[in-house]
């Protein structure tokens, strides 16, 4: 007998993730994860293969999930984004570089940190203090 697997069961929702977002089924990978590299330009077949620990069907059904939920995940996604500029507003502010402050190359050290650097430096963080989702 050929197995098959329910694909209801590929994705933990939001609620029962304990994570606070949907999550892909035993892995610590969420699926705004795969929608933000989605939304690079990557197809699902190059996320799973820059996401090794996961096989292409756990990525299509975080893409499915996504197109099923698009609101939730763009909420999630523009809450993240505010948060990034939160924080780099803040950062400018701790380090005494004000908004009309800059010297050029301090605009080039800020210009050099991708958004995706500082959401992996982030996620270093919250790994290290045991709030990541990996």
């Amino acid at each position: 007998m050929v197995a098959t697997t329910d694909i209801g069961v590929l994705i933990v929702p939001a609620s029962e993730s304990g994570k606070g977002r949907p999550m892909i089924a035993g892995t610590g990978t969420s699926v705004r994860r795969v929608v933000v590299l989605y939304k690079q330009g990557l197809n699902a077949e190059e996320i799973a293969a820059q996401k090794s620990h996961l096989n292409l069907a756990q990525v299509y059904a975080a893409l499915a999930y996504y197109h099923a939920n698009r609101e939730e995940i763009e909420t999630d996604l523009a809450a993240e984004e505010a948060e990034y500029f939160r924080l780099a507003a803040l950062h400018r502010q701790q380090m005494g570089w004000g908004f009309g402050d800059y010297t050029q190359e301090r605009q080039e050290l800020l210009d050099a940190v991708t958004r995706e650097e500082f959401f992996q430096d982030l996620q270093r963080i919250r790994d290290r203090d045991g709030q990541g989702e990996g």
